[in-house]
């Protein structure tokens, strides 16, 4: 018998054994490379959905900024507004000079005007402290403007109109005020 097969057992048995290595190195490299994929996979999503968040999240900040100045502006206008349709001078001066006449007067109408002019005043301080808070500098420097003016003898709603509209002018220019820097 003439037999082409002349390893031996043993040498038969290293040579499977050396493929089957082979075999095992190629099944982790593979393996190993499946587990970078997947990680660099899940990071690199985990990235994208991060900015998604962020890019979300400022959006919505800043649209909710937009629509509180907006909610802002109308709440300043309507007071100005009610300034305008309202005699506050004669309110104050009509119940100083009933007081005066009478001694006590139509108490419950003064009660009543005076109450008008005190939450209008306090509406207005509120919404004024609110836009120097929502609004930038030019709102700031209005604000300061009619607050020079304004003394014991003068109020806020008795100083020039050039005053009260350059501030609603700063208002309405300051609305998109900071926030491309936000959304950036």
């Amino acid at each position: 018998m003439n037999d082409t097969n002349t390893e031996t057992p043993i040498e038969q048995s290293s040579s499977q054994n050396s493929s089957f290595k082979k075999e095992v190195v190629f099944l982790l490299i593979g393996a190993a490379l499946a587990l970078f994929s997947s990680i660099t996979t899940l990071h690199l999503s985990n990235k994208h959905s991060s900015k998604l968040w962020l890019a979300k999240t400022k959006f919505h900040t800043s649209q909710k900024i937009f629509d509180e100045r907006i909610k802002l502006i109308e709440r300043t206008v309507k007071i100005l507004n009610k300034v305008d349709l309202l005699d506050l001078n004669y309110i104050i001066e009509d119940g100083k000079t009933e007081l005066a006449r009478s001694g006590i007067g139509n108490f419950e109408e003064i009660i009543t005007n005076r109450k008008v002019v005190t939450e209008l005043n306090s509406e207005f301080m509120t919404v004024a402290s609110l836009n120097n808070i929502f609004f930038g500098p030019k709102t700031k420097q209005s604000m300061k403007n009619i607050l020079k003016t304004t003394t014991d003898e003068i109020h806020w709603w008795e100083v020039e109109q050039k005053l009260i509209d350059q501030y609603v002018k700063a208002l309405s220019s300051e609305l998109n005020y900071g926030l491309a820097e936000l959304t950036n």
